[in-house]
């Protein structure tokens, strides 16, 4: 017996709704719902749409929801985990879903040392330099770096970073973003991209052994780098972006005794009042700043050059 056409519309309708709740529930039942439940709807929800609207919103609570230890653990099975990597290396999608795809990745490695390990066993390190090398996108870089941030901070995860080619892929975007002169890139965006690199590299450095060969020559090459950086652009960088640099050379000085440049300590050493008219922050701030080029003066110089 056939369906009376008018009922087969209205079961069509209920159908629509149906999924259309479905789908909505993930990001509009915050509050509703226990996390958990939440965080499964918004799971489901990723294979049930290609709407790119609903999957950043679905992402977003995800990333929110994933600085929780165990469903942090949750965004590294198969399921969630092969969803965040489709999107996050899909080329032709947003911006916006594979810049949240690798958030989502970020907010579960975040102090989850748990995360860690799920992370080793499926190898995803090579996954992530991949994706962060092969990125068109520099806005989207800018995530990745951060993503890699998280993830390098235990001793096997920086071990994999770097034995899969991790520090020339950041050289590669030095080289191509910061070293040469880049008119299209406003000043302001190398300046995050130095930044990121900079958070990534202090990240890194305190779980690399200190009897690699890598070591010897990464420690002091991108020390180097940095003081440059910071000598160089003393007056044009942002005074946030010079604290995050220095802050970097100080964490490696610390740790290794690394960092090369003897005219660098000289130049921070010499004429402060001069260089600290630049701090044109609140007076917090710039007693902070300070307190980093003191603690930068404070720690072992190269042994060519003498206070």
């Amino acid at each position: 017996m056939l369906v009376p056409t008018a009922f087969t519309h209205v079961l069509f309708f209920l159908f629509l709704f149906s999924s259309s709740f479905q789908l909505s529930t993930c990001y509009n039942n915050k509050g509703t719902v226990s996390d958990g439940q939440l965080f499964q709807q918004c799971v489901a929800s990723l294979s049930e749409t290609e709407n790119n609207q609903d999957i950043n919103s679905s992402l977003e609570t995800l990333r929110d929801l994933s600085h929780d230890y165990s469903l942090g653990q949750e965004v590294l099975k198969p399921g969630l985990r092969d969803h965040l990597l489709n999107y996050m290396n899909n080329f032709t999608s947003p911006e916006s879903t594979r810049s949240l795809a690798s958030s989502v990745f970020a907010s579960a490695f975040g102090n989850n040392l748990a995360v860690h390990e799920l992370s080793a066993e499926a190898n995803l390190m090579p996954l992530f330099i991949q994706s962060l090398k092969y990125e068109p996108s520099l806005s989207v870089v800018l995530k990745k770096l951060f993503l890699l941030s998280k993830a390098v901070a235990s001793a096997w995860s920086a071990q994999a970073f770097v034995q899969n080619s991790g520090i020339d892929t950041i050289s590669d975007l030095y080289s191509t973003w910061l070293q040469t002169s880049n008119t299209d890139v406003p000043k302001s965006i190398r300046e995050l991209l130095l930044g990121r690199i900079a958070i990534l590299l202090e990240s890194l450095h305190p779980y690399l052994s200190k009897y690699s060969k890598v070591t010897e020559s990464l420690v002091p090459n991108w020390c180097s780098v940095l003081q440059s950086q910071v000598q160089s652009n003393w007056s044009s960088y942002s005074p946030s972006t010079l604290e995050l640099l220095l802050r970097t050379i100080v964490s490696m000085q610390a740790e290794w005794e690394a960092c090369p440049s003897t005219v660098f300590y000289e130049w921070l050493n010499d004429d402060p009042i001069v260089k600290h008219h630049l701090i044109r922050q609140d007076s917090g701030f710039r007693e902070d700043f300070l307190d980093i080029i003191n603690e930068a003066l404070s720690l072992p110089w190269p042994k060519k050059y003498f206070i």
